[in-house]
C-alpha cells in the first residue's frame, strides 16, 4: 500500500468514527458494488462536520453527483488543468445531467488542484468565500466528490452539490 492510499484510508477511518455523531445518516459504503469512493467518504465527513458546526443539516451522498465529480476530476487530471469547464466544453449543469442526476433545482461545484489530502483541500475551500458558500449553502441536500491524479503527480479535486433530483 502506498503512502497516498494509506493517508486516504486513515482519514476515511478517522472521519467515519469521528464525524458519526454529527451526521444524520451513516456513512455510505466504500468501494465496490456502487458504494462511495474513499475521496467521497472523506470529503462528505468533513463537509458534514463543517455544516454541523454551523447548525446546518448533513448532506447525503448521491451516486450521480459522485460520477459527475469523479469524471470531472479525472478530466482535469488528464488535461492537467483546473477549471469548471470540461475538456469537451461541458459545464456543471451538463455534467450532472449526463451523470444521471435528473430533476435537480440547484447544483454547485468546487474544484482544486495540488492539495495532498482531503483535509488540506477542505481547509483551502473553507478559507475561500465562494467555495465556503457552496459547502455551507442551506440550499444543497446532496453531495458527491472525486479525485484524479495527473501523470506529473498533481492531484485534482472536485466536489459537487445538488438540491432535489434523483439520487
Amino acid at each position: 500500500m502506498n503512502r497516498r492510499t494509506t493517508l486516504i484510508l486513515t482519514l476515511t477511518v478517522l472521519l467515519a468514527f469521528g464525524a458519526a455523531a454529527c451526521e444524520l445518516r451513516p456513512a455510505p459504503p466504500v468501494g465496490g458494488g456502487g458504494g462511495a469512493s474513499p475521496a467521497s467518504v472523506t470529503l462528505l465527513g468533513i463537509v458534514n462536520a463543517q455544516r454541523s458546526a454551523y447548525g446546518l443539516p448533513a448532506l447525503i451522498w448521491c451516486p450521480p453527483l459522485e460520477r459527475s465529480a469523479q469524471s470531472h476530476a479525472e478530466d482535469q487530471a488528464i488535461h492537467n488543468t483546473m477549471t469548471h469547464v470540461g475538456s469537451d466544453g461541458s459545464v456543471l449543469s451538463q455534467r450532472v445531467t449526463r451523470a444521471g442526476y435528473f430533476g435537480w433545482s440547484a447544483a454547485g461545484e468546487n474544484v482544486a488542484a495540488n492539495w495532498p489530502s482531503g483535509a488540506a483541500v477542505m481547509d483551502a475551500w473553507m478559507n475561500s468565500p465562494g467555495h465556503r458558500a457552496n459547502i455551507l449553502s442551506p440550499s444543497f441536500t446532496y453531495f458527491g466528490a472525486g479525485v484524479g491524479w495527473a501523470a506529473n503527480g498533481t492531484t485534482y479535486w472536485t466536489e459537487t452539490f445538488g438540491r432535489d433530483g434523483g439520487c
